[in-house]
């Protein structure tokens, strides 16, 4: 539960900064970084803490590790696209 909730964050201001910017080649507003920033430290406190957890209350599973890396897996890609917006890889090089 905890890794998705963390999920959550980053997967909705993925879709919103794509729908603002579908060509990956505009800035957008500064505090849309900083938003970006404080999903990606939320989604990486609550990845480090739901492992523990989970042992703790006795409830970790190969299931629930299997949805974890999923997690993971899902969450960079999604990075790497708000890090390629980010960078404006759509936009034409200035030479």
């Amino acid at each position: 539960m905890l890794t998705l909730i963390g999920l959550l964050p980053i997967f909705i201001l993925t879709v919103t900064v794509v729908l603002c910017d579908t060509a990956l080649k505009e800035a957008l507003p500064l505090w849309s970084y900083f938003l970006v920033a404080l999903a990606i430290f939320f989604y990486q406190t609550l990845d480090a803490v739901d492992g523990k957890q989970a042992r703790r209350t006795g409830s970790s599973s190969p299931l629930g590790q299997l949805f974890d890396h999923g997690c993971d897996a899902i969450t960079t890609m999604l990075i790497s696209l708000l890090l390629m917006q980010g960078l404006m890889v759509g936009a034409e090089p200035n030479f």
